[in-house]
């Protein structure tokens, strides 16, 4: 089972590998029942949750580290990795922007995860990649 650590109230960090998704999915579950999260809402947390770091665990680089916090009225959670983001172009389906067209082998997981949250912010550097998505409470 994952295990993760409470930093501060309303922080929490795990280090997350491919084994640790369902326990991952557990607790973003139980973080966001914590801070009031509606059950539709719920949901859609937990699929952008786990379809971003399931592509930061197969794409990326192990482990992944997520990070969930309480700001301004909403859910925030960030998913680093320490692998290099490899840019096709602006926008596009590649960043989730788009659907992927329906014969793609993959490309869905942006996708999805850009339609659940309230924000999908993509940050690239030499120490890798962070995807942060904020959901707003009630």
């Amino acid at each position: 089972m994952m295990e993760h650590a409470t930093l501060a109230p309303d922080l929490v960090a795990a280090p997350v590998t491919l084994d640790d998704l369902p326990g991952l999915r557990d607790v973003v579950t139980r973080v966001a029942r914590r801070h009031g999260l509606a059950r539709d809402s719920l949901v859609d947390l937990v699929i952008a949750v786990n379809e971003v770091t399931t592509n930061a665990v197969t794409h990326g680089s192990m482990p992944a580290h997520l990070l969930m916090w309480r700001a301004d009225g909403h859910l925030v959670v960030e998913v680093r990795d320490s692998g290099r983001w490899k840019d096709p172009g602006a926008g596009g389906y590649a960043e989730g922007h788009e659907a992927p067209p329906d014969d793609a082998p993959g490309g869905r997981g942006l996708w999805l995860a850009r339609r659940a949250a309230t924000d999908l912010d993509i940050r690239r550097s030499a120490e890798g990649t962070t995807i942060r998505m904020t959901f707003a409470l009630p």
